[in-house]
């Protein structure tokens, strides 16, 4: 990347890179017992980050594209300023103020103008208007946790495992990148977009495909992509020992498996552990079983 495209060339392959990475992880586990109530916590915690010490970077590029001294899969983006929902709006803007090469319009977004080929704003957005918004992405969450907690009373037992990630900033998506073409089939929340009769709509106007206005991403885009995670349950039973003694079996237990139950999040779009909405969704899946050993 670093040699410039009048060379005519390109440099052989080579192992070149490198980066430190580091973190931590503490698992804490504790059981006791009440009465005929036993009652097990697992709880683990890890902490883990990168730090890129030398990447091939393309001469004169700009600071937000240099990995170097970063963390690997940080995040850059627009700083959105919001939907330009009236004239007034729109009339404030300077002379010659361009977003992406376009003339700005009522509905689309606007952003930031941070910076430009000379280091200061100059009435237009574009790539030197990017900024690092979080070091981490959603492949390089920084914090995870996992908790068991287990229980068992008078041959009952009731079995939880939760999940975790957090620390990184999620983009949404879905199946034309914001950008919908005549026949999309969108979601029900798209309702609520900037019209001139819904001037306080929550999403900016719908913008065909290749109409980078307001389908750009940006931080309006953005969310806190942590969640909390209920990934397993389980209840079950075994009978009484005395009850099969007569019929020669050593245990018989009934019981009921249940998977990704519910989650907690921020991130509102969609269940913030797939990529996007044109994404398998994880299901949630209910089991009923009976396991006899003889």
């Amino acid at each position: 990347l670093s040699l410039p495209t009048t060379f005519g060339g390109s440099m052989p392959s080579e192992n070149y890179g490198k980066m430190n990475s580091y973190g931590f992880e503490i698992e804490l586990n504790y059981h006791n017992n009440i009465g005929e109530l036993s009652y097990e916590v697992q709880g683990n915690f890890s902490y883990a980050t990168t730090k890129v010490k030398l990447a091939d970077v393309a001469e004169g590029a700009l600071d937000v594209d240099n990995p170097n001294g970063k963390t690997l899969g940080y995040t850059a983006t627009y700083i959105s300023t919001g939907i330009i929902r009236t004239q007034a709006e729109l009339d404030q803007l300077p002379d010659g103020y361009t977003i992406f090469g376009a003339k700005p319009a009522l509905g689309h977004l606007n952003y930031e103008d941070i910076s430009g080929i000379g280091g200061q704003p100059d009435g237009k957005i574009d790539g030197y208007d990017r900024r690092i918004i979080s070091n981490y992405s959603q492949g390089t969450a920084p914090y995870s946790v996992g908790l068991n907690l287990n229980v068992a009373w008078k041959g009952f037992t009731l079995n939880t495992f939760f999940q975790s990630t957090f620390g990184y900033q999620k983009l949404y998506n879905d199946n034309w990148s914001r950008g919908f073409p005549l026949d999309a089939r969108v979601y029900a929340f798209w309702n609520d977009h900037w019209t001139p009769d819904n001037v306080d709509g929550k999403y900016p106007a719908m913008q065909a495909p290749g109409e980078p206005s307001s389908s750009t991403p940006s931080t309006f885009w953005y969310e806190n992509g942590g969640y909390i995670r209920l990934k397993n349950l389980s209840l079950g039973y075994n009978l009484p020992q005395k009850w099969l003694e007569k019929i020669k079996i050593q245990q018989t237990r009934i019981y009921i498996n249940g998977t990704n139950l519910f989650y907690l999040s921020s991130f509102g779009w969609y269940d913030p552990e797939i990529s996007s909405l044109a994404s398998y969704p994880n299901m949630k899946t209910w089991n009923l079983g009976l396991s006899i050993t003889l």
